[in-house]
């Protein structure tokens, strides 16, 4: 959906950086080497300076001593000018970052490293404005940022009447005593800091490099493209704590804990608890040895602000990524408020593949059973069923039911449920209704993108809708498998599939589902993916579907159904498509070779036939062509061929597009969908989503707006009295009731026109 971030920056970017640092170092030490100067540490002699008062002229006048201290103005001016580039930077990094842009997965990694300078930038200014407003005594946290850092000046003047005092140190208690860490220990800690990280890093990297950390149940939930930079930019960061650590130890574990930290707040996201808990302990470690090591010649003040410190940071860090799942991965709008029904034998039930005279049941049972039949019946008690033939259901097919039931009547309501060792699970029955076989008013709802096992509301209000037919566009979950796991696909189905909101909606009608990118792989995937084979057996298996390409296990998912006088196509987008880097010519597919024999095939027929063609296509079709985008402006060649087959068909003023993928309502009344050689080959496009994900603005433009958002779905109401016109309203809707967009289009079906 998005181009490939150039995350492989920050591997040059970093070296780069460490060159520079590694080069200023040896010009430093040669400089200083050439001018024979010793190199002193500035808080010895602070100290030092400090006792000299301290003997000569007693508490007070060490108390009101002021060495160290630079002029109160250059605090204020620091201060303010920190303080201001630190709130800057964060409002930069957010603004970038949390925008409803496309392209923010790919500044991941710089919005994470400018909110560590912020950071930075934020303590000097918060110590330097401490300093200047308590001149000349300021705070008691703040004095070792002057002993310590250049926020303080080595004093030049001699203590007052000392003679021969040598810097020293008042004995302070400390957090483990003074002989519980000696310095034989002290060494051996940070040296086991250095290799424990080192090793920790190298480790993460490689299994997450080659996929060996165990996934979450629903795969994937930060999408590869966002979490790896991610990750790669909190590794950096612990990089540098480390590095920092030899100079500054508190403040370099500070660093290694927070990164650490941050890890563990992704990996608590994308993979199994224990998997983030293991992350934290990996990397807090470390800081733990180092602050082991620090803490022996510290007093408890300073170990307190140290702890407070890491507390703050390690606490907003948490608080932060929370709210980044919240508003991309969490629930997009109010959860259901449907009951969840009572445990039976069924854990799910759904029904497709509908036609005025045939309806396709799939149900999957909790546990094995040898006598399992699914009925079918026009009353709601299936009194008088007809019953699919008796079969076991275990383990070896996964405990799913499949039955199909020919010979129905036309536009009747029918009810069904499974039948247990002769017990008929009436907890979860379902209901539909046949389509009519001619003219007739009609309604249908679809949408696109939900979280994996969604319970919103939005398909409570789906239902309210009471369409004939509901049609899932793509992105029925979000899964992101990218590897061949047929469990893994059923564990995103069973989740999505026993949702309460979504399980009623699924039982109140007839469901027709085809696949995008995330229910299909991962992001932007296409007919190179792993999880392709696995994809389309599981399809099989779990969907109940109209006839398909291929063979029992395998093959594209493209499928096509009537209802009235409306034929639905409904295309694959991502099985056979040509991998989005190739050139734009005429080898290049989004609908592969067969696909698009299948797709012209059937609108050669719908020229033919007194009706109109609804096209079911999961990705925006209006987009200017781009090289390498996972729209159709990638695959322009292709799109201009498919424009001019249906303007030469006459098609035009009988076909609308349903379109997906881009989580938003949108509306073109076939003003900017011309992609024909004859300019004459415009038609409308209608995108409705998404369902529970965050919105976002794709392709366009739209002659009637575009509007991003959650909770949201499209409705079709078609009125046709069989005349030479057939009027179709569509309503982009929201979970709470509004209409965002409503649009009428008369069409004009007709034989050979």
């Amino acid at each position: 959906m998005t181009p490939e971030p150039q995350s492989a920056v920050v591997v040059p970017a970093v070296l780069g950086v460490g060159l520079i640092f590694t080069l200023m170092t040896l010009a430093y030490d040669a400089v200083h080497r050439l001018l024979a100067r010793r190199r002193f540490e500035r808080r010895p002699e602070v100290e030092g300076q400090a006792t000299g008062e301290l003997v000569t002229g007693g508490w007070q006048a060490a108390a009101d001593d002021q060495t160290g201290l630079r002029s109160r103005w250059t605090y204020l001016l620091v201060g303010s000018a920190c303080l201001g580039m630190g709130i800057y930077l964060t409002i930069g990094a957010w603004a970038n970052f949390f925008g409803a842009t496309w392209w923010s997965e790919n500044i991941a990694w710089i919005a994470v490293l400018l909110q560590v300078a912020a950071l930075g930038f934020g303590a000097v200014g918060a110590y330097s404005l401490a300093i200047g407003l308590r001149y000349a005594h300021p705070p008691i946290w703040a004095r070792p940022a002057l002993a310590r850092t250049a926020l303080g000046r080595v004093p030049h003047r001699k203590p007052r009447r000392v003679v021969g005092v040598r810097p020293a140190r008042v004995e302070r208690l400390r957090l483990l005593g003074t002989h519980h860490v000696t310095d034989r220990l002290a060494f051996g800690a940070r040296l086991a800091a250095v290799a424990w990280s080192l090793v920790a890093m190298s480790t993460f990297v490689l299994l997450a490099a080659r996929g060996q950390i165990p996934q979450a149940e629903d795969g994937t939930s930060v999408e590869s493209m966002l979490a790896q930079p991610i990750q790669v930019g909190l590794l950096v960061i612990i990089a540098i704590g480390l590095l920092l650590a030899w100079r500054w130890e508190a403040q370099g574990a500070v660093v290694i804990a927070v990164g650490g930290a941050a890890l563990a707040v992704v990996a608590s996201i994308q993979y199994p608890p224990e998997v983030a808990v293991a992350v934290s302990l990996l990397f807090f470690a470390p800081a733990f040895l180092h602050w082991l090591a620090w803490q022996r010649d510290r007093g408890m003040v300073h170990i307190g602000v140290l702890f407070v410190v890491t507390a703050t940071l390690a606490g907003s860090v948490w608080l932060g990524s929370e709210r980044v799942y919240d508003r991309y991965f969490g629930p997009q709008h109010p959860v259901s408020q449907t009951v969840a029904l009572p445990d039976s034998p069924v854990e799910w039930i759904w029904a497709g593949g509908t036609s005025s005279s045939e309806t396709t049941v799939v149900a999957r049972l909790e546990t094995s059973h040898d006598r399992v039949r699914v009925g079918l019946a026009k009353t709601s008690d299936l009194s008088g069923a007809q019953f699919s033939p008796t079969v076991t259901v275990d383990e070896s097919d996964h405990f799913v039911v499949r039955a199909s039931f020919e010979g129905l009547r036309p536009n009747t309501v029918y009810h069904y449920a499974v039948e247990v060792d002769g017990v008929l699970d009436t907890v979860r029955a379902g209901e539909l209704r046949t389509f009519p076989p001619g003219a007739a008013d009609f309604t249908v709802a679809y949408s696109v993108g939900a979280r994996t096992g969604s319970n919103g509301s939005v398909f409570d209000v789906i239902r309210e809708v009471n369409s004939l037919a509901y049609l899932a566009l793509g992105d029925f979950h979000y899964a992101n498998i990218d590897y061949d796991a047929q469990d893994l696909f059923r564990d995103a189905l069973d989740r999505s599939l026993s949702a309460t909101s979504q399980s009623a909606l699924y039982r109140s009608t007839s469901t027709s589902y085809v696949w995008d990118d995330h229910d299909y792989s991962g992001n932007d995937a296409n007919e190179t993916a792993d999880s392709r084979p696995a994809a389309e057996a599981v399809y099989r298996q779990y969907v109940p579907h109209y006839a398909l390409s291929g063979d029992a296990d395998s093959g594209s998912v493209y499928q096509a159904f009537t209802i009235g006088r409306i034929r639905f196509l409904m295309t694959d987008t991502r099985s056979t498509r040509t991998p989005q880097s190739e050139p734009d010519d005429e080898s290049k597919y989004m609908l592969g070779p067969e696909q698009e024999k299948w797709l012209i095939a059937e609108l050669a027929a719908a020229r033919e036939r007194d009706g109109i063609v609804v096209w079911a296509n999961p990705d925006p079709w209006i987009d200017p062509a781009q090289a390498g985008a996972d729209s159709w402006a990638g695959y322009a060649t292709q799109r201009a061929r498919l424009a001019d087959v249906v303007a030469s068909f006459g098609l035009t003023d009988r076909l609308l597009m349903l379109g997906g993928d881009g989580h938003m309502v949108a509306v073109d009344d076939g003003t900017n969908s011309d992609y024909s050689s004859t300019g004459d080959g415009g038609f409308p496009v209608l995108h409705a989503g998404a369902l529970d994900r965050l919105g976002s603005a794709k392709g366009g433009p739209y002659s009637d707006g575009l509007f991003p958002g959650s909770g949201q779905f499209g409705v079709l109401r078609v009125v046709d009295d069989g005349g030479k016109k057939m009027r179709v309203t569509f309503e982009g809707r929201t979970w709470d009731g509004r209409t965002l967009v409503e649009r009428t289009f008369v069409l004009r079906p007709g034989a050979g026109r």
